[in-house]
């Protein structure tokens, strides 16, 4: 696979460097409307497309990445192993299912529907009804500073 046949936002693992050095074996990459993003856990680099019209930095080879993931953050992506995450086993500690919305509530006025996603994070849903990814949630969650209500009225 190369850059014309990338499918737009897939993690990819580079199987072949370029000419020019700077795509190497192993790197993780993604292509999107922009250009290639180079990954390492987090962004660490892109190629504008006016870049990749040169065949001395378009001429890597790569295949899909099966064990990652692009996870959105509001405006931001990232790129995550998928291995070794335990996300459904947290889930089910708390008698829920990936995907199962849930509503969670504190003494300090927060209350919020939840869920624990498909990428394995935990998301709230905002005033629009989108669904962000809110790491503290998921750790007051875990020392129990908020807790998960059933019903109308919250009882458990």
């Amino acid at each position: 696979m190369n850059i014309k046949t990338m499918k737009h936002n897939t993690p990819y693992r580079v199987t072949k460097g370029n000419t020019d050095g700077g795509i190497v074996e192993g790197d993780i990459v993604s292509y999107d409307s922009s250009g290639l993003v180079m990954w390492d856990g987090r962004y660490t680099g892109m190629y504008d497309n006016k870049d990749l019209s040169d065949p001395h930095i378009a001429d890597f080879e790569c295949e899909v990445a099966e064990d990652y993931q692009l996870v959105k953050n509001q405006e931001r992506i990232s790129c995550r192993k998928k291995k070794g995450n335990r996300m459904a086993e947290v889930a089910a500690m708390y008698g829920k299912n990936l995907g199962e919305e849930f509503r969670v509530v504190s003494d300090d006025g927060l209350d919020c529907i939840c869920r624990f996603d498909e990428n394995n994070i935990l998301e709230i849903k905002d005033m629009c009804g989108r669904w962000v990814q809110v790491y503290s949630v998921l750790n007051d969650l875990l020392t129990g500073k908020v807790k998960i209500v059933e019903g109308e009225n919250g009882e458990q």
